[in-house]
């Protein structure tokens, strides 16, 4: 039998150990709960923090993306000679405050002293990428219980061109007053060569690829324009390019002692049956009637396909009022000049008989005496980079007169998707109309040295003259068909007169367009000349973000 107090003694234990264990179960759910508080403020923090990590990033981010842009636009207007690291450091200043104006107020006072920024120019692409990365404050775990696990926020955006498709000619006067420097008459580089170098960072910004949808075309023009090879071929086999038996001399080619005392604009005059030689390519702005007679063309059938409206085969051309056959003595009395092919019999040059005479197809076949070479030709639109390059790289002058309308005209044909088949390529040039191909941007690039002289004194209104109207005609018609036209003068601005400056800018597009910069004739050194073709490039090629991160 247990004693008493050893039973009160077991009661007490067994009421003092119930309320222990009863008590230690309430201290765990006590610690627990202490615990689990914590993990939710924790986790509650963490979410915070990442939100706010999400927050600052884009944050940045859009100031990146600003920032890209901007520089962009200001790599245009910088020397184009400058290198990488001094284009970069040009352009940082400016990447800076585009970031920090993007950055709300809260966090710019803790970004100022903190961010990096690095400027990425591509002077070949014209574009700029720019990476940041700067400390925005305001993380809570990261900062007050474990210490700065993250210091900086970091964003990157690059910039890249051509969201949609676009087709570029190059419309580049080769006459022959392109030997000149741009000040003057005499002096080094040359127009041509530096147009050349300008024409290249043109195609070097643009990058033509099939894949990028971009697509350049090259006219080389003075009195004519000439197929390449397989194009000429192709012409003359489908009736496209004929040889006429007749032609009519849009402008007087022989003169009397009085200036009035000139054959008429009209005349009329029989080729030989056998021109004697290959036709070389070089095409003007006659069209072969059917009766085959070579006569100026009718205004409204500008654009009319080769199969419509076949072009003359320019062995004759009669540029400036150069006639076939030379006049043979006896010579009518008080003759001054004549221009021909041919020789005459009393051949006194410039003194009263024969002024000029030349070879059949001057100025499209090399020139006997060496004084220029082949005409360049023709380049239809193309995705081929190097083949760009190449016909850019041919260009020479060799014309004897400047005829911008040739330029314009054959720049709206290379664009026109109805002569798609004409130039043998199964894209190009592509119809803005098929919904596939919306938004596509059409431009013609006009450079040229001087007024166009294809009237010449007897014509001043352009109204009988070889290629039968103006320059104007051409522009307006290739506006109209949605076509953008940019031009630029290759020489020193002193000598772009005003009735020039008037009637370029009439072609351009200016009007149709105050966003725009169609018009360059502040071209007084190279970098000047250069910087039209760059932003020329810049302002077709859309910027947009490549990527970000």
């Amino acid at each position: 039998m247990m004693p008493n107090t050893y039973r009160l003694g077991l009661g007490l234990m067994r009421q003092e150990g119930g309320r222990f264990f009863r008590d230690t179960r309430a201290g765990a759910v006590g610690i627990a709960s202490v615990f689990i508080a914590l993990m939710c403020f924790t986790g509650t923090a963490l979410l915070s923090d990442h939100l706010l990590l999400v927050q600052n990033r884009h944050q940045l981010r859009s100031g990146t993306v600003s920032a890209s842009i901007a520089a962009t636009q200001r790599l245009a207007g910088l020397d184009p000679d400058l290198t990488a690291a001094e284009l970069a450091g040009a352009l940082e200043p400016l990447a800076r405050r585009y970031i920090l104006a993007n950055l709300p107020e809260s966090t710019r006072a803790s970004a100022r002293g903190t961010l990096e920024v690095t400027v990425l120019p591509d002077r070949e692409a014209g574009v700029v990428g720019v990476e940041a990365a700067a400390d925005l404050g305001g993380a809570i775990v990261g900062r007050h219980i474990w210490g700065r696990l993250i210091e900086k926020t970091r964003a990157a955006t690059g910039a890249g061109r051509t969201t949609n498709r676009i087709e570029v000619v190059l419309a580049i006067d080769v006459s022959y007053s392109m030997r000149h420097a741009l000040h003057g008459q005499w002096g080094w580089p040359t127009r041509m060569e530096i147009v050349k170098q300008a024409a290249h960072d043109l195609v070097a910004i643009l990058n033509p690829t099939a894949e990028g949808d971009v697509a350049v075309g090259v006219v080389p023009w003075h009195h004519l324009v000439r197929l390449g090879d397989t194009a000429r071929q192709d012409w003359s086999r489908e009736g496209w390019a004929e040889y006429p038996s007749s032609r009519r001399y849009a402008a007087a080619y022989a003169c009397g002692d009085n200036t009035p005392d000139c054959t008429s604009p009209d005349e009329i005059q029989a080729l030989p049956a056998d021109p004697g030689e290959e036709w070389l390519g070089c095409l003007g702005e006659h069209r072969v009637s059917l009766t085959g007679r070579a006569d100026r063309p009718s205004v409204a059938g500008l654009f009319d396909i080769p199969s419509r409206s076949a072009f003359a085969q320019a062995i004759f051309a009669s540029g400036q009022g150069w006639s076939y056959n030379c006049l043979q003595s006896p010579l009518p009395d008080g003759m001054n000049y004549q221009n021909c092919y041919g020789t005459a019999d009393d051949d006194v040059k410039g003194i009263g008989r024969v002024y000029y005479e030349r070879p059949a197809q001057r100025g499209c076949g090399a020139d006997p005496l060496g004084y220029v070479g082949e005409s360049p030709v023709i380049l239809p639109l193309t995705t081929d980079r190097t083949a760009v390059e190449a016909i850019v790289d041919s260009l020479e002058p060799v014309g004897f007169a400047t005829y911008s309308t040739l330029g314009v005209a054959w720049g709206q044909r290379l664009l026109s998707p109805a002569w798609r088949d004409v130039w043998g390529d199964d894209v190009h040039p592509v119809d803005p109309a098929v919904a596939a191909n919306a938004g596509t941007r059409k431009a013609i690039v006009l450079l040229t040295d001087g007024e166009d002289n294809q009237c010449g004194s007897q014509d001043p209104s352009c109204s009988s003259n070889e290629v039968g109207f103006g320059r104007g005609v051409a522009c307006t018609a290739a506006k109209a068909a949605g076509t953008e036209i940019f031009v630029i003068t290759a020489m020193h601005p002193d000598n772009v007169s005003s009735s020039l400056g008037r009637s370029l800018r009439a072609c351009s597009s200016e009007a149709d367009d105050p966003r725009g910069t169609y018009v360059f004739f502040n071209n007084s050194d190279a970098e000047t000349l250069r910087a039209a073709f760059a932003d020329i490039a810049r302002q077709l090629g859309t910027v947009r973000r490549l990527y970000y991160h």
